[in-house]
């Protein structure tokens, strides 16, 4: 059963149609991210609901609405992780069936894809451009910037990615060594992630690149430059 809660109002039960998904609100509290069948078709996709009016605004997809990948929810041809505080942007995973098998879900062909939703432009696809899914599998966009600009996602490998005004992907795992960035402040010059680090293993006659972790760097999307937050030493602080 979806619900929202009020302080004041306590819960109240969406209709079946609706799916509450990751539950992410406008900072005022006025719409909410949501998953909703609106075409009767059985494949939901991200929309935006007004919790004054419970009006539905469909956030579309890249397939027509025509595929859907499978999750808890059901197929869908799109899925909203993560809006701003105005609700003027959001960002989520979208499916396309590339190959025209009748599948929308291959991680190592790009299928399953971040996108980007704005009040003006409607849903695209953020860029992808380097990415290697065979290798590294799906890719999609899971957190933003209370001002939109910042939006912030990984791969399925949890490989952190960044793109700013929706513009080029920035590989912050290949730059920084960093994974789950989900963490960003009102304007995105403060990213929290967790880093790792490389080190060379050998056991058995058999060397490998094992990754340690690294702590916790904070990210400045606006002059690209990257921090550590300082953190507990074994035999030093523990």
């Amino acid at each position: 059963t979806q619900f929202i809660w009020d302080a004041n109002k306590g819960i109240e039960v969406l209709p079946p149609h609706i799916q509450a998904n990751n539950g992410s609100w406008t900072r005022n509290g006025q719409k909410l991210l949501v998953n909703a069948d609106l075409d009767g078709n059985a494949i939901s996709s991200a929309a935006l609901l007004d919790s004054a009016t419970g009006r539905l605004r469909n956030l579309g997809s890249l397939n027509g609405d025509t595929c859907g990948g499978s999750g808890s929810i059901g197929p869908a041809s799109s899925y909203g992780w993560a809006v701003d505080d105005d609700g003027r942007n959001a960002v989520g995973t979208a499916y396309l069936d590339v190959d025209g098998d009748g599948y929308c879900e291959h991680s190592s062909k790009p299928e399953i894809l971040p996108f980007l939703w704005t009040e003006k432009g409607g849903l695209r696809k953020l860029d992808t451009s380097g990415h290697d899914f065979e290798v590294e599998g799906w890719m999609r966009a899971h957190a933003i910037s209370g001002d939109g600009r910042v939006a912030l996602g990984g791969t399925n490998m949890s490989n952190a990615q960044a793109w700013i005004d929706g513009g080029p992907r920035i590989d912050l795992w290949k730059k920084f060594g960093a994974v789950d960035a989900y963490a960003v402040n009102r304007d995105g010059t403060r990213v929290a992630m967790d880093t790792l680090r490389p080190v060379q293993v050998t056991t058995d006659g058999y060397t490998y690149t094992a990754w340690y972790n690294n702590g916790v760097g904070v990210w400045n999307a606006k002059t690209g430059a990257m921090s550590k937050l300082p953190a507990l030493q074994w035999c030093k602080d523990l």
